[in-house]
């Protein structure tokens, strides 16, 4: 039986998932990254002045904003049953993890040089990765369903997104050969 998570049984499935979502992300992760951000914002100056040294992170932050704006306005209204305000909410709500990863990992590159070269170093060697994997690909499958034995997923594909056999209109900017446009701006 096919699951996103490889799973042998739904049962095992069951059990390892809840053991995840309850125990090690609600009861240790995000107490324990959400307690770091407050921390940081009590006693650290994690942000940035945009200069050629710092720009990659500035990239950084666009992207998760964008992130964050698909995960919340587009995916999840599509793949959850909930209305999209309610669903947009509560996303909002469990996006405070990610800022706070995001603030955690700006203070340690901000004020050591050498997470600040390995946080460079990877995000070109993801970005490198990313390109030589996705080379041919048309379109790049997100899982769209609450269940981890459902094998829909969202499909985007020439500027629509297919979930469960029904078509929306997902705008991707694109210059003329067909490429995301990789504009910089701060």
């Amino acid at each position: 039986m096919w699951n996103i998570y490889n799973f042998k049984t739904p049962e095992e499935g069951k059990k390892v998932f809840a053991w995840v979502h309850n125990i090690l992300k609600y009861k240790f992760v995000v107490p324990l990254i959400n307690q770091l951000g407050r921390i940081i914002d009590r006693n650290v100056d994690y942000s940035m002045k945009y200069d050629n040294h710092s720009k990659i992170y500035f990239a950084f932050d666009k992207a998760l904003k964008e992130a964050e704006k698909v995960w919340c306005d587009e995916w999840a209204a599509i793949t959850y049953d909930n209305t999209p305000k309610i669903m947009k909410k509560h996303l909002k709500k469990q996006y405070t993890v990610i800022a706070n990863f995001k603030k955690l990992l700006f203070t340690i590159c901000k004020y050591d040089t050498a997470y600040d070269a390995f946080f460079k170093i990877f995000s070109f060697e993801y970005a490198k990765a990313l390109q030589s994997r996705f080379k041919y690909d048309k379109y790049v499958p997100l899982f769209g369903s609450k269940k981890s034995w459902d094998m829909s997923y969202m499909v985007v594909k020439d500027g629509y997104a297919f979930v469960k056999g029904k078509k929306y209109k997902v705008v991707l900017e694109e210059d003329e050969n067909g490429n995301n446009e990789t504009k910089e701006d701060k």
